[in-house]
């Protein structure tokens, strides 16, 4: 039968739809705050670049980088107020040593809406020790920290602030 699955073929998986809607949300609200957003090729860790403007319209020094996660059940915690988020440590690793501020977005698939964690502010406000860190790490994604256009506009400060900071000759993931 056609519908049936063929063992010897590559299947499309829920995982796979949901990881480009995921994407897709993420580039919209991006797209509808006004800033540009482009894909990366290859998925080392980090699934896109986002640049933002002056409400001029100018381009801003620097960037921020976003990875997008996704999920149809969302494992909510903390009395409703985060979700927990499981990620590879070596990518956490990777997000503390950019030079530029790195936003874990997760997308939950369910309701069509997302949340966003500034990775390198909340291992710092957690006083996490990423040598403490296993194969994997799971992060509290705050659920009041809803995906949208306006969300977008405020990831601007820390990125101009990052891009300063280079100028100036600082160090990545420094706050």
């Amino acid at each position: 039968m056609a519908d049936e699955p063929n063992p010897r073929r590559k299947t499309r998986t829920r995982g796979h739809v949901i990881a480009d809607l995921g994407v897709n949300y993420v580039e919209r609200q991006v797209l509808l705050a006004g800033y540009v957003v482009e894909r990366y090729r290859f998925d080392y860790g980090l699934d896109l670049w986002l640049q933002t403007f002056t409400p001029d319209g100018v381009a801003d020094n620097g960037h921020a980088e976003l990875q997008v996660k996704a999920t149809d059940k969302l494992a909510v915690r903390a009395g409703g107020t985060t979700a927990a988020v499981r990620v590879e440590a070596a990518d956490v690793r990777g997000w503390l040593l950019a030079p530029v501020p790195v936003f874990l977005t997760l997308y939950d698939a369910a309701a069509d809406r997302a949340f966003w964690l500034d990775v390198q502010e909340y291992v710092r406000q957690q006083q996490l020790d990423e040598d403490e860190f296993g194969r994997t790490v799971t992060l509290r994604m705050p659920l009041a920290q809803v995906w949208t256009p306006a969300a977008v506009h405020a990831l601007r400060a820390p990125t101009v602030a990052a891009a300063a900071r280079q100028v100036r000759g600082g160090r990545g993931g420094e706050r």
